[in-house]
């Protein structure tokens, strides 16, 4: 498992709820005090205590079973890390979410099977873009056509046929 740094600057309940958050979007379930409780022989209360903030001069034997089962080294609960570390962190576990999220495997799936060329590939992600701007209520459409480094042109409205 990849270590996660220690958020920069924060409480040892903060870096434990960190951890918990971490592991809990790593593995796709949420673990609770009385599970780590179990796994590290502390009890359900003084885990708690520990998230909360209650407490917060563990023993090095805590901070060692703590960092046992969250796959950490001890000194992540002493040591600070720097925003760039952190942010690398948090882009993988998006990237984590996105890969497990079973909407996204479809898509890419139906991607796959179509046998898509670059430029429609390119096209698909154009289109993501622009609905995810669309959503984001985003009002300026400044999106580029695949393979063009220009946003598209304006179509003029088609005039309605009239029958003879």
């Amino acid at each position: 498992m990849t270590e996660p740094p220690p958020p920069p600057h924060t409480s040892l309940a903060e870096k434990i709820n960190f951890l918990f958050d971490w592991l809990g979007r790593k593995t796709g379930r949420t673990y609770t005090n009385s599970e780590v409780a179990a796994a590290t022989g502390m009890s359900d209360t003084y885990v708690g205590y520990l998230r909360r903030g209650s407490a917060d001069n563990p023993t090095l034997k805590t901070i060692q079973d703590l960092a046992r089962f969250f796959g950490v080294k001890p000194s992540f609960f002493t040591d600070d890390a720097d925003d760039e570390a952190i942010d690398r962190l948090d882009a993988q576990l998006d990237l984590f979410r996105a890969i497990n999220d079973p909407n996204i495997q479809a898509l890419a799936l139906r991607a796959t099977k179509a046998n898509l060329s670059p430029a429609g590939l390119e096209a698909i992600t154009a289109m993501i873009d622009h609905v995810q701007r669309l959503e984001a209520g985003t009002k300026n459409d400044t999106s580029i056509e695949p393979g063009s480094s220009r946003p598209p042109r304006a179509r003029p409205a088609r005039k309605p046929h009239k029958p003879d």
